[in-house]
């Protein structure tokens, strides 16, 4: 059955492109348009308004789920993020059978990662936390919801060794130590990716396989695109909003919200496209890129709403409630679809994306703005244009920024 499986992986990428709408019938499921009556109306309502609170009072229409950053805990102390998935525990499919443990070890990993984060941060910089509070709330977290015993194990290991870290004054003393939770990170991410199906060979063919498919379904919203941006500057929301209510199914508006996202006219607009994204995870609908979509919710968010800098709030525990719904509809599909190796590598990288990192690639602040210019490479089009566009390290999506286990 594995082969099988890689097999098709393989055939598929390379034939993505070239099979135009039988490949589209094939990868979508064209469920119903979203109504999205409601947020056309809160446009309307909100260029007529002219009370003072017309912002807040927008965000209360629109996007009321919006955590207080005042009431945003720092660190992960429970299994909240767990997810539950009994049906498929007896599932003969390789993917499913396994889906629940896979994805709450990583999740498990990440809000780890995002504790030693904290604790960082906290003995070299502002104290944010102090590290008692920081090692009582990390070693604290059962780990009974992992059922697989080699999972288990490693996820305990892991937990053990990152508070031994924090609790020794002279772990950053030490000249390779501060590597020393990447490499903890790392040597469990090894064990889950052991235990996991693993229905690809080749990272780059992940990538590129999910590359395809969004060049292929961006033909769904062609024309609706073209709309937008020939419209007049002060009218092209609108015209957006208005074509999105006006997709013929589910995949065309995925197809066109992410197209509107990497569009250099949007950028002025997160707000809205905040809004319609929520909407459509909400749904619970699946469409191949739906790890897109929660991926750029994410990062938007944290750019408008929650800051970025090191010191931000970064409320991850919001964000994985829209991972969790999206990897749910992912499963969905696979259960109806078993050979539909897309929604395999769709909820692979949902569940393999590290939670917003504080400390990455980002010399100046949090990852979110890295992770804004690599999934929206559009909008960044006139660093494109100049010589020294590479050097700055600006590169174009591949798509599969989720962090893959190798």
């Amino acid at each position: 059955m594995k082969s099988c499986y890689l097999l098709i992986a393989a055939f598929t990428a390379m034939m993505l492109v070239g099979c135009g709408e039988d490949k589209q019938k094939e990868l979508c499921d064209f469920s119903p348009a979203v109504d999205l009556t409601e947020v056309v109306q809160a446009y309307e309502w909100y260029n007529n308004y002219q009370g003072e609170d017309k912002d807040s009072l927008l965000q209360a229409k629109l996007l009321n789920d919006l955590p207080d950053p005042e009431e945003v805990t720092w660190l992960l102390s429970d299994t909240s993020f767990v997810v539950h998935l009994p049906q498929y525990a007896q599932s003969t499919h390789p993917f499913l059978s396994f889906a629940e443990d896979f994805y709450n070890s990583l999740l498990l990993g990440w809000n780890l990662w995002t504790n030693e984060e904290i604790w960082f941060h906290s003995v070299v910089g502002d104290g944010i936390c102090d590290t008692e509070d920081i090692v009582a709330s990390t070693s604290g977290i059962s780990l009974d919801f992992l059922k697989n015993t080699d999972i288990k194990r490693a996820a305990q290991l892991y937990q053990n060794s990152m508070v031994h870290y924090m609790q020794d004054d002279n772990m950053l003393q030490e000249e390779e130590e501060p590597h020393l939770p990447f490499m903890l990170l790392e040597a469990y991410n090894d064990t889950i990716d052991a235990k996991v199906y693993k229905f690809y060979q080749n990272p780059e063919l992940f990538a590129d396989t999910l590359d395809s498919v969004f060049n292929l379904l961006s033909e769904l919203a062609k024309e609706k695109i073209s709309k937008y941006t020939e419209a007049d500057t002060e009218q092209q929301l609108k015209v957006m909003l208005t074509e999105l209510n006006s997709c013929k199914n589910f995949d065309e508006q995925c197809a066109l919200w992410c197209n509107w996202t990497n569009n250099p006219n949007s950028i002025s607009e997160n707000f809205w496209i905040l809004a319609v994204g929520k909407r459509l995870m909400d749904s619970g609908l699946y469409h191949p890129q739906i790890n897109k979509i929660w991926f750029i919710f994410r990062t938007l968010c944290q750019s408008e709403f929650f800051g970025l800098s090191r010191t931000s709030i970064i409320p991850s525990d919001y964000y994985n409630t829209y991972r969790r719904k999206c990897y749910k509809t992912c499963l969905k599909r696979i259960e109806q679809h078993p050979d539909d190796v897309i929604a395999m590598y769709c909820a692979y990288s949902i569940a393999g994306r590290v939670n917003v990192i504080r400390f990455g690639q980002n010399y100046f602040g949090n990852d979110a703005m890295i992770e804004a210019v690599a999934l929206m490479p559009g909008r960044y089009g006139a660093m494109d244009e100049g010589e020294d566009s590479e050097e700055e390290g600006f590169e174009v999506d591949t798509d599969e920024t989720a962090e893959p286990i190798e």
